[in-house]
């Protein structure tokens, strides 16, 4: 019987050499607590209309040419509607089938697809390190944060435009304004009395709202309503035609300059492109598309030349 004791004595010493392993391997599978992560992307998804993917390296970098170009996309799909704000550049992309928005950063290289619905995405627009732009079915505008790499719905809409804080766009021939830090949106006043709900393509800078309405076009300043008529040649383009209190128009052949504080329009060419479109204006320098070419217009010069031609 003294004997017997003896190897019951050595079992127990043999458990901890197994049980020891066995905990190591069993608790961590729930260790990393898999959970927690899944809800974290509904909410997410409540504030943000889409989930950028990881951006990839772009097949070109930004590197200029012998002729001081920078080639951008290389994909033989349709990218139209470029806009750019320091180093970033936006556009609509038709390489997946329908447009998406991509963006292209020039200190970097890389290139971010910022809109992945299987629906059309439209007409980016940007200021700083926010891109607006608007999809459909249904018509809404999306605010996407380039720092953040949030993207939110601001609102149902179309043809959204930005500059700063604010985002003006249109709904069911409306105009209104978004608040980026309030994260309010308001109808203008007069926006559904006057016009008949035919009010569209809004532009902003600072206080100066200024859109069409059928054939006419209107300038609105935020601290002195009402909006008034503005006797000038042709119409307001899709991108950015206002920077402080200047306007650029097109009527489909050549380029004017609208001043808003002082009222008066002159003509910047003399010559009659066959058709003309696409301006944007950043201070002194005015681009636009004529006859399959890019041109560059210099205010404080008055000088016109041709980019791309």
């Amino acid at each position: 019987m003294a004997t017997e004791p003896t190897p019951v004595l050595i079992l127990p010493q043999m458990p901890p050499v197994i049980i020891t392993p066995v905990p190591t391997t069993t608790l961590a599978v729930p260790a990393p607590a898999p959970t927690p992560s899944p809800s974290t992307s509904p909410t997410a998804t409540t504030t943000s209309a889409t989930t950028p993917p990881t951006p990839t390296p772009s097949p070109q970098p930004a590197t200029a040419d012998e002729n001081g170009l920078i080639r951008i996309t290389t994909n033989s799909a349709d990218q139209a509607r470029p806009v750019i704000s320091g180093n970033w550049i936006a556009w609509q992309d038709q390489r997946n089938g329908n447009y998406d928005i991509y963006m292209y950063d020039l200190s970097t290289g890389i290139e971010t697809q910022i809109s992945t619905g299987s629906e059309n995405e439209y007409r980016p627009q940007i200021s700083g390190d926010r891109i607006v732009y608007w999809g459909v079915n249904p018509t809404k505008v999306y605010l996407y944060n380039i720092s953040a790499k949030t993207t939110t719905i601001v609102d149902s809409g179309r043809e959204p435009n930005i500059d700063g804080e604010q985002i003006v766009y249109t709904k069911y021939g409306n105009l209104y304004l978004y608040n980026i830090s309030t994260r309010q949106s308001s109808l203008l006043s007069f926006a559904n009395s006057s016009f008949g709900y035919s009010i569209s393509l809004p532009a902003i800078s600072r206080s100066d709202i200024v859109f069409q309405d059928n054939v006419s076009l209107y300038h609105y300043n935020q601290g002195a309503p009402p909006a008034r008529k503005l006797s000038v040649a042709g119409k307001t383009p899709y991108d950015n035609p206002v920077s402080g209190s200047r306007l650029i128009t097109t009527d489909g052949a050549n380029a004017y300059l609208y001043d808003l504080v002082a009222n008066t329009s002159k003509k910047l060419t003399n010559q009659s492109f066959g058709s003309l479109g696409n301006i944007s204006i950043s201070g002194n320098q005015v681009v636009w598309n004529g006859d399959n070419d890019i041109y560059l217009y210099d205010l404080s010069t008055n000088q016109l030349k041709t980019l791309i031609s």
